[in-house]
C-alpha cells in the first residue's frame, strides 16, 4: 500500500475551521478514529464537528509546511501549535479540499483534475481578456472571428461565460444579435 500525506480540517455548523491536523499513513481514516475515540483535543472540541475535510498532498515535506502555514492563516481555536500574533509574508497555492466522507473524490488524481479545470478557465479567460484588449473599439464581430481570433473554441468561451463575471456580463453588454458583437 501507498503512504498518504494529508491535511485535514474539522469545520463547526457555522462553517468555521476549529482545528487543523496532519497525518502520514497508509490509511488516514485511522488517524480520525484516534481523534474521535481518545483524542487530544476534549469533547467539546469533538461534539463541535460539523464535518471533516482533507487534502492529499505529495509528500510529507508538503504537510509539515502546510500544516502550520494554514494555522497561522485561520487561527483555528483548538490548535495551540504555530499560532502567532504576527501577519504571514508568504502566501501558498490554495489547496483542494474533499469531505472525508467523499471516496470518489478522495484522491490526489481527482485533485489534479480539479486544479488542472481551474487552470484551464484561467487561460481561457486570458485568451478572451486578450484578444479584446487588442481590438478596436466599434468593430462588429461575428462570433467564428472570435473564436479564430481568440484561440477558443465553443465549448470553452460557453464554461467561461458560465463562469466568470465580467465575460458573462460583457456579452450581455455587446450582442447585438446573437453570433454578433460590438467591440
Amino acid at each position: 500500500m501507498k503512504m498518504r500525506y494529508c491535511i485535514y480540517r474539522f469545520i463547526n455548523k457555522n462553517n468555521k475551521i476549529i482545528y487543523i491536523g496532519k497525518t502520514c499513513s497508509i490509511n488516514p481514516q485511522l488517524r480520525f478514529n484516534q481523534h474521535s475515540c481518545n483524542g487530544h483535543l476534549g469533547k467539546e472540541c469533538y461534539d463541535s464537528v460539523n464535518k471533516i475535510e482533507i487534502c492529499e498532498l505529495n509528500s510529507h515535506a508538503d504537510v509539515n509546511v502546510y500544516e502550520p502555514y494554514l494555522i497561522n492563516i485561520y487561527k483555528p481555536k483548538y490548535n495551540d501549535d504555530f499560532k502567532t500574533e504576527d501577519s504571514l509574508t508568504i502566501y501558498l497555492p490554495e489547496l483542494i479540499w474533499i469531505d472525508k466522507n467523499d471516496k470518489v473524490k478522495n484522491t490526489i488524481e481527482h485533485q489534479e483534475n480539479k486544479a488542472n479545470t481551474r487552470l484551464n478557465k484561467g487561460i481561457s479567460y486570458i485568451k478572451f481578456k486578450n484578444w479584446l484588449d487588442m481590438q478596436m473599439t466599434g468593430r462588429l464581430v461575428k462570433a467564428k472571428e472570435l473564436l479564430l481570433e481568440s484561440g477558443l473554441n465553443t465549448r470553452k468561451l460557453g464554461k467561461l461565460k458560465e463562469t466568470n463575471t465580467f465575460v458573462r456580463e460583457w456579452f450581455k453588454t455587446h450582442t447585438v444579435k446573437k453570433g454578433n458583437y460590438l467591440v
